[in-house]
């Protein structure tokens, strides 16, 4: 059940993601979750306020811990832009990733992408790397160690 719930969550953030680098030229950080119901909610910080990518990613992870301690989230995911090293070659990418977590699986998710001379963004495969838990753990609820953070 865990992969099918990380798919759900990777199904939904990617093409959020594909969306706004084409429009704006970059992946604004955004958090992504499903509940227990099977419905995935959109987490991003408001319009217009004031920050870093890392300041709105600590926020974003916050409310990711926040659900994750009351039991809502199945799985969640978070979404930034990254410079990536492929597997097979080790070549440096840039990336759209998503750290992908439900309480028996957590993994990163790499959509390697380039823009062409026409301006174009061209999308490779995607690959997957090993992550840390952050939000949830085996049990579904909030590591002790997130309390203190």
């Amino acid at each position: 059940m865990s992969r099918e719930s990380l798919e759900a969550v990777l199904n939904a953030l990617i093409p959020f993601a594909k969306v706004e680098l084409e429009r704006m030229g970059y992946v604004p950080p955004v958090a992504g979750s499903l509940d227990a119901a099977g419905e995935i909610e959109l987490h991003m910080p408001r319009t217009g306020e004031a920050g870093s990518t890392d300041e709105f990613l600590d926020l974003l992870r916050t409310a990711l811990r926040h659900g994750a301690s009351s039991g809502a989230y199945r799985a969640t995911g978070l979404l930034m832009e990254v410079r990536a090293e492929r597997p097979t070659s080790g070549e440096e990418v840039d990336a759209i990733a998503v750290h992908l977590e439900a309480p028996e699986e957590s993994l990163m998710a790499f959509l390697p992408y380039r823009t062409n001379e026409e301006g174009d963004v061209e999308y490779d495969e995607v690959f997957f790397g090993p992550a840390e838990p952050d939000a949830l753990r085996r049990n579904g609820t909030l590591r002790s160690q997130d309390l203190s953070s």
